[in-house]
């Protein structure tokens, strides 16, 4: 654990109940906060897979050389093909691009595509950190609706973590995020 993070521990008031989570926990980090908090409880998940999409997981590389031209046609080809799968048809896709201008590129493509207009029975959304707060709300809201209307997001690093969107079942690195 670095030693910023046990800083920001021995902060914490004492009259105060705390949940830490992880998705993997260490014996080092279980050796450190039971220092930090000896009346410490671990609560773990056991069993219960009925929830989790991990059996399902798979990862496919698609390999391509050319301009960005070539790159969205690849695209344009993968999201298509999904639609094929089993797995994949009928959920949502995410799209993460390196920044805002190629979120911006990607979407107009997508919207002015033919073949992907004829999958999807509304419009990509988009989401960046340049968008005002109202749109970028909004595009979230309508890709995370129960609905399923709007079936792709691009987007860039800034919905990285955190986001609650139980309907994706596709991930695509357009490009790594900076």
């Amino acid at each position: 654990i670095p030693e910023s993070t046990i800083e920001l521990l021995h902060q914490l008031p004492n009259t105060a109940q705390y949940i830490l989570t992880t998705a993997h926990l260490t014996r080092a980090h279980t050796k450190v906060l039971k220092q930090l908090f000896p009346a410490i409880e671990t609560v773990r998940q056991l069993g219960g897979m009925q929830n989790v999409l991990v059996p399902t997981l798979r990862q496919a590389f698609h390999y391509f050389s050319g301009d960005i031209s070539a790159k969205l046609d690849k695209l344009e080809g993968i999201l298509q093909k999904a639609e094929d799968d089993t797995l994949l048809a009928g959920y949502s896709s995410i799209i993460f691009c390196k920044d805002e201008e190629e979120v911006e590129l990607v979407h107009s493509f997508l919207e002015q595509s033919a073949a992907i207009n004829e999958i999807m029975v509304t419009a990509p959304r988009k989401l960046h950190t340049k968008l005002p707060p109202h749109e970028r709300s909004t595009a979230l809201f309508v890709f995370q609706s129960k609905t399923n209307d709007c079936r792709l997001l691009v987007t860039h690093e800034i919905a990285a973590r955190g986001l609650d969107c139980p309907s994706v079942r596709h991930v695509i690195l357009f490009d790594t995020p900076t």
